[in-house]
């Protein structure tokens, strides 16, 4: 193949296990609103996908760059029958789902690659990121559980420009490999596997997936709390999706995501 393969919603359905509402657009602000506006009008489930998103976000209301016709732009609408307090474990959930259709797409092309996990949310080939998740909870302090869950997902999948300022961290499938991959393949893997490990949640099996794709454990990190900039290094990550750090006077504690506005994973050169 030598062009970028075209978005087809008949190719998605074709090729994911349950019947779903898939909307492809072609221009959005994010798909993570549409979705939204989608849920209010209590649609149970759908999967919106856009070819160019002109206002991309990731976690921390950071922007996530979405070039026209070069990437995933998906999110994912359901209603889980989850605790609410378990929903922080959506996001490793989706890391592990979205690095095994990357990793089962490549292999149809006949190329062998591990994508790898930096906590909390951003998937990476060769040390350079390929990939964000940003999943948005809507509760009710009335119940359990959540009204709903969209799982959004930013891939770069084909060759594309990037600013200089990030250049240098950011990368696509085509970058690393020269695979011109199937984007609505990818995406129905991505969601027959989110799909599937939803079925067996409380086993969270997972998170040892999630823990073995990581590349930050034993890593030394600067981590940037609210008003505190500091040194660490990652212990461990833990089943409950926090990691434990020993900071450099010692200390050892675990932290959660909600604690940290930002890691950078330090260079060990």
């Amino acid at each position: 193949m030598n062009k970028k393969i075209k978005l087809n919603k008949e190719i998605i359905q074709m090729n994911i296990n349950k019947q779903k509402e898939i909307i492809i657009l072609d221009e959005v602000s994010s798909t993570n609103s549409i979705a939204k506006e989608l849920a209010k009008d209590n649609l149970k489930e759908a999967i919106i996908v856009a070819d160019y998103q002109t206002d991309g976000r990731g976690r921390l209301g950071r922007t996530f760059i979405s070039n026209k016709e070069t990437g995933i732009y998906l999110s994912y609408l359901i209603r889980p029958n989850i605790l609410i307090e378990d929903c922080k474990l959506i996001t490793p959930l989706v890391c592990v789902a979205t690095c095994n259709a990357i990793k089962n797409s490549l292999l149809e092309e006949g190329y062998q690659l591990e994508p790898k996990i930096k906590w909390v949310n951003d998937i990476y080939i060769n040390f350079k990121k390929v990939c964000g998740i940003l999943v948005e909870t809507k509760t009710n302090k009335q119940n359990q559980y959540p009204e709903y869950l969209i799982i959004g997902i930013g891939l770069n999948c084909y060759k594309q420009e990037f600013s200089d300022d990030i250049k240098n961290i950011v990368t696509t499938i085509e970058d690393e490999t020269k695979i011109i991959v199937s984007r609505n393949k990818i995406i129905a893997s991505i969601i027959n596997q989110i799909d599937n490990y939803l079925i067996n949640f409380n086993q969270k099996a997972f998170m040892q997936e999630y823990i073995n794709r990581s590349f930050i454990i034993g890593k030394q990190v600067e981590i940037k709390e609210t008003f505190n900039t500091y040194l660490a290094t990652i212990l461990n990550i833990l089943i409950d999706g926090s990691i434990e750090i020993k900071k450099q006077d010692g200390t050892i504690k675990n932290i959660t995501s909600g604690e940290i506005t930002r890691m950078v994973v330090k260079n060990e050169n």
